[in-house]
């Protein structure tokens, strides 16, 4: 009989992983784990999920013996795609950003900020992203840029809720907030009055946030899982899904 890889429900959430991913026979994955397409979880490797999320993005290997878990209240685990991200785009970030500080170029400077915290962001390097997002920020306010400032303080939303600083996530959020009204940005508006939610709702001891999404409903679907919901089939009711993310 052939095996088949351990992949474990827990507490009503099961792992979501893609069809042209591989996982190993004696590998485990258990909980709130999304695991993209093109990814390898390789011998005796564990993926748990149970206290917070994991995601595992696209052509990602996670080799034998490898141990992946998260830590309650503090951090979900979020592996960026390297192929993604090679080290010439940060190098020629870096050597841009610094020949338009010398021009005194402040509006292309910080959209070079932007994308090389972007690029930080994806390896993972919360610090440095924190950093650049945060030059970016105080250029695009200088320079009256709207649309910079809303994407890069949205940016540093992210960043501070991943560490856990719900005080100065809230703060970045709704400073990012007016300036998507004002550039008439729906998207952007929704993102952050939904990171909100999730803040207000960490910060007032909530385990847990719920809601239903139609199973037609693609676009919302992918932007719900895109803001760490898992999303699991609604038992009393066909036509709609369950979107779930736990916050303790």
């Amino acid at each position: 009989m052939t095996r088949q890889p351990d992949i474990r429900t827990y507490r009503g959430k099961r792992p979501e992983i893609a069809a042209s991913a591989y996982i190993d026979p004696a590998a485990v994955i258990i909980g709130d784990v999304v695991i993209g397409a093109d990814s390898s979880i390789w011998p005796c490797s564990v993926v748990r999920g149970d206290v917070h999320y994991i995601r595992i993005g696209a052509r990602t290997n996670i080799q034998d013996g490898c141990v992946l878990h998260v830590m309650r209240d503090e951090y979900p685990l979020l592996l960026a795609r390297p192929n993604d991200v090679p080290a010439e785009a940060i190098r020629d970030c870096t050597s841009a950003q610094q020949s338009y500080a010398v021009a005194g170029d402040k509006n292309n400077e910080a959209r070079t900020l932007n994308d090389l915290a972007g690029h930080y962001f994806q390896q993972g390097d919360l610090v440095r992203a924190q950093a650049m997002w945060l030059q970016a920020a105080s250029e695009f306010r200088q320079v009256g840029d709207l649309e910079g400032l809303a994407a890069t303080s949205n940016n540093l939303g992210d960043v501070l809720l991943l560490q856990g600083n719900l005080r100065q996530a809230k703060q970045s959020l709704e400073e990012a907030l007016p300036n998507y009204q004002a550039i008439e940005d729906k998207d952007g508006v929704a993102r952050v009055l939904m990171r909100g939610l999730i803040v207000c709702a960490k910060r007032r001891g909530f385990e847990l946030l719920e809601g239903t999404v139609l199973r037609a409903n693609e676009p919302m679907q992918a932007f719900v899982r895109s803001l760490g919901f898992s999303i699991v089939d609604d038992p009393g009711d066909a036509t709609q899904l369950i979107a779930r993310l736990p916050l303790g």
